[in-house]
């Protein structure tokens, strides 16, 4: 595939593979990916060619097959310790790991020429081993697959550095050199702006020396302080909201189970109306049993009728025993059923209270 990057946008047109090779689509490039979380200040990186990425210090930071430690020069100071930094390596044929990739699997594929990887066939050389475009080193273990480094955190004041291989070239600058140059704007206190151009200028000054100057790129990037503080301040808000609102949430859920349950106990107008349709029932068939009780027919219905009264009494959470004591469930006293009712509505609501206090 073949992506375009113009003044239109981004464009992945469909060409032929025969027309990659007119100089519109030739060429390439290579690429370093910088991925940073603003809020936790954490942070990866992913490698493909011999552009270079640099933090410094080191603190904080893991080193691994992608971010290696490295140091500057030594200090003409007595004493004194080299800055140090982590610092990618570049894809190309002096790196020892690259190289060992190329003749472990591509092997009889490619020639090397003077530091350059070398298509036998196409007799097109270069000296970056990843990277993208570049189509006539296809078949001979060149990729655009990149290397992932492992995720680390930036610390309060922490320096990054991203350049092309126009500055990370060994006829400009060493590696050392640029190590050096970027601990002195640290320690000077120098912003990003001043640090970029500063390196721009060197590195301009540098390759029209040696006459030769490839392309110039440079990124610079500092971690305040105060940027370290905000986040962590802003991920303890968060967090504490997230706290609050699980709590609010708890809340409504078991007012809204309690209110399900006070339902299922056959609260409420509805209920009422079933309530008072029930007495009227159970009312009914208590005189007629207290009739058949004096006439020694049936004692076993009084008894029978009594315990659903209870029962029924004991579901609206209502003290049967307190009632019957005052006469509000006997058959003589029960044609009075709207005092009753509201007797029991009475006692209801007491429950409520006393059930809510006690967690229901």
């Amino acid at each position: 595939r073949v992506a375009i990057i113009d003044e239109n946008g981004y464009h992945l047109p469909q060409i032929d593979r025969k027309h990659l090779l007119k100089p519109r689509y030739t060429g390439g490039c290579t690429a370093v990916c910088f991925m940073r979380n603003h809020k936790t200040n954490e942070c990866r990186v992913a490698i493909s060619g011999d552009s270079r990425f640099v933090v410094m210090p080191t603190l904080g930071v893991k080193s691994d097959h992608v971010m290696v430690p490295t140091k500057g020069l030594e200090p003409e100071t007595e004493g004194e310790e080299p800055p140090e930094c982590l610092l990618t390596p570049a894809h190309n044929v002096v790196n020892y790991d690259e190289r060992n990739r190329l003749q472990t699997y591509h092997a009889g594929q490619f020639e090397i020429e003077d530091n350059f990887l070398l298509n036998p066939v196409t007799k097109f050389a270069i000296q970056p081993t990843r990277g993208f475009g570049d189509f006539d080193m296809f078949g001979t273990g060149y990729t655009h697959k990149p290397e992932i480094g492992c995720p680390f955190t930036l610390q309060p004041n922490s320096l990054v550095f991203i350049a092309s291989d126009g500055v990370f070239d060994e006829h400009v600058w060493q590696d050392e050199e640029i190590i050096s140059c970027l601990a002195k704007h640290v320690e000077e206190g120098d912003n990003t702006l001043r640090i970029v151009d500063s390196m721009y200028r060197e590195t301009l000054a540098r390759s029209l020396e040696g006459g030769y100057v490839d392309d110039i790129s440079c990124i610079c990037f500092k971690v305040p302080a105060d940027a370290v503080v905000a986040a962590a301040e802003a991920e303890e808000i968060e967090k504490e909201q997230e706290i609050k609102e699980d709590e609010k949430s708890r809340v409504v859920e078991k007012k809204k189970e309690k209110k399900e349950k006070r339902n299922t106990l056959q609260r409420g107008a509805p209920a009422f109306t079933d309530l008072e349709k029930r007495l009227q029932d159970l009312q009914a068939a208590r005189g007629k049993a207290d009739i058949d009780a004096e006439n020694d027919d049936e004692p076993e219905r009084v008894e029978e009728i009594g315990n659903q009264m209870k029962r029924l009494a004991k579901n609206k959470g209502i003290d049967y025993d307190a009632l019957d004591s005052k006469g509000m469930v006997t058959g003589k006293s029960f044609s009075n059923l709207a005092d009753l009712v509201g007797d029991l509505d009475s006692q209801g609501s007491d429950f409520d209270e006393e059930s809510d206090m006690e967690g229901g």
